[in-house]
């Protein structure tokens, strides 16, 4: 879940620029899969990926890689759909994901705390 500390940026804006909008950071060897805004033309691509890794689509664009993270698989996915890079925007982000109390992993003042 997250926890919004400022106002979404503005979907107006983004709608008249088009494309797939992403915020900026954590793209962990790929580009950020945990948000987006989307037209709907764009959102039957951008949701569709495990439907190409399934019907083996995709497939070519994976061979080789030992690097496939979610992060990465979205990329690929949006280069070979023509999305990447010219129909991907960034903003900057508003949110931010929350700690649970409950998780072994969280980040707290600023430090990374494991109580696993």
């Amino acid at each position: 879940d997250y926890d919004f500390l400022h106002a979404h940026p503005p979907l107006s804006a983004m709608a008249a620029v088009g494309g797939l909008w992403i915020p900026s950071g954590e793209d962990y060897f790929g580009i950020n899969d945990r948000w987006a805004v989307m037209p709907r033309g764009v959102a039957d691509q951008y949701f569709r990926r495990w439907e190409a890794l399934a019907d083996g689509s995709l497939i070519p664009q994976l061979e080789g890689r030992s690097d496939l993270v979610p992060a990465r698989l979205l990329l690929i996915h949006l280069h070979a759909q023509g999305i990447w890079p010219a129909h991907v925007h960034r903003f900057l982000p508003t949110a931010a994901l929350r700690c649970a109390k409950s998780s072994a992993y969280c980040q707290v003042d600023g430090r990374w705390r494991n109580s696993g």
